[in-house]
Formats: C-alpha cells, structure tokens, sequence
C-alpha cells in the first residue's frame, strides 16, 4: 500500500488527482470515497444528526457512525489531518464538540461526538493542533 500512497504524492494538482483516481477507481468506488468524505466533513462540523448526515449523502448510518469513530477515536487521525489542514488554509474557526444522534437498530440515540479541537474549559484557551506527522498513527502495512 505505500507505493500507492507514494504515487498520490507525486501528483501535482487536482486535475492529476482526478485522473489518476478516475484510472485507479470504478464509478462506484469514487462514489464511496466521495460519500465518506462528505461525511467526514458534515460530521466535523457538527450542525448535523447521523440521522440527517445520512439523509443527506445517501450515507448508511452505518457508514455515518463509522466515519465518525474514525473522525474521533481510531489512531491514524487521517480524517482530522486533511481537515485541519484545510481549516488552516481557509482561516475558518475551529469545529466545537457537539451532540450528535446515531441508530442501532430502530433506535435513535445522542452521544458527544469529538468533532476537532475545542476551549479548555479551565482556561478557555484552544490547544495548539498537531501537525499530521505528530498525530497517533495504527499499523497500515501491507
């Protein structure tokens, strides 16, 4: 899997992206892909329920629940770096905690999801972000 990841690097502008994924991908794993970033990035910021997030993209709540896990609580913090670094480019506010709603089975129910960097309470002061190289990283070898 590196050499892949290595190759993303080499290209220079999203229109290289484009075709290279558009090459790499079916229509249906690039409409996943997409989906899960729509996600990602409607999780962080935290206006949304799972519930609405899943109407909106044509999401599983399965999959809303699932990217949020990875959003707050798995080690590779993939999602948090791409999102980070796009808030610094566009000087938007940090995303705050917010409750969220998710299923299991019929049942609806609303959790504190972590959706970025937020006030220390004590202090009211916002932690510094850490680069992507700083965050916790799991295995992925191949």
């Amino acid at each position: 899997m590196k050499s892949l990841f290595e190759a993303v690097l080499k290209l220079e502008n999203v229109d290289e992206v484009e075709k290279f994924f558009v090459d790499l991908c079916t229509l249906q794993e690039l409409r996943i892909l997409k989906e899960r970033w729509e996600v990602c990035q409607l999780l962080d910021s935290g206006q949304l329920s799972y519930r609405e997030i899943s109407e909106k993209t044509g999401a599983s709540t399965t999959t809303v629940t699932r990217v949020a896990r990875f959003l707050r609580d798995e080690p590779f913090k993939g999602y948090r770096c791409v999102l980070d670094k796009i808030e610094r480019e566009s000087n938007r506010p940090l995303s705050k905690p917010s409750e969220s709603e998710f299923l299991i089975g019929d049942t609806e129910y609303r959790s504190g999801v972590y959706l970025g960097v937020h006030e220390h309470s004590s202090t009211g002061s916002t932690p510094q972000k850490a680069d992507c190289e700083e965050l916790g990283r799991g295995s992925n070898e191949d």
